[in-house]
């Protein structure tokens, strides 16, 4: 339906993800508790300071896991859509490489994805542990 380019990656990733990050928005906001959303309105919060100042660092925590899980589907699927239906991107010239076996040009592209992927989990990972503390 999309085509092969960039159009069919951003569908494929989008469709692979969708579910975990409803699923875990879901669990995200259940995870609010309601004793300090009632704390909060006694004190006379508006609707939004209670969004902004109760829900949002309660949830925080859960919608940072979120989006560490689904990026690993998400990477993992753009990567098999570029190698298996795709003319362009890192993961067809991974896919290029090893079947004209250029181990190092393969080596240092999965070197390569695996730091990208590597640094981008220990940011989130590190911001979750900021967020931390918001966890109650």
């Amino acid at each position: 339906m999309f085509g092969i380019g960039f159009g069919q990656k951003v569908a494929y990733a989008a469709f692979s993800t969708i579910f975990i990050v409803i699923m875990s928005a879901a669990a995200a906001v259940e995870s609010v508790k309601a004793d300090h959303v009632l704390v909060a309105r006694s004190y006379g919060a508006t609707r939004a300071q209670v969004l902004t100042r109760v829900y949002v660092p309660s949830m925080m925590p859960f919608l940072l896991e979120t989006l560490r899980i689904s990026m690993i589907f998400n990477f993992t699927g753009v990567m098999i859509a570029e190698m298996y239906a795709s003319r362009t991107g890192i993961g067809h010239l991974i896919a290029s490489w090893g079947e004209n076996f250029q181990m190092p040009q393969l080596f240092a592209g999965v070197i390569l994805l695996a730091a990208v992927a590597i640094a981008f989990n220990e940011t989130v990972r590190w911001l979750e542990a900021r967020c931390s503390t918001w966890r109650t």
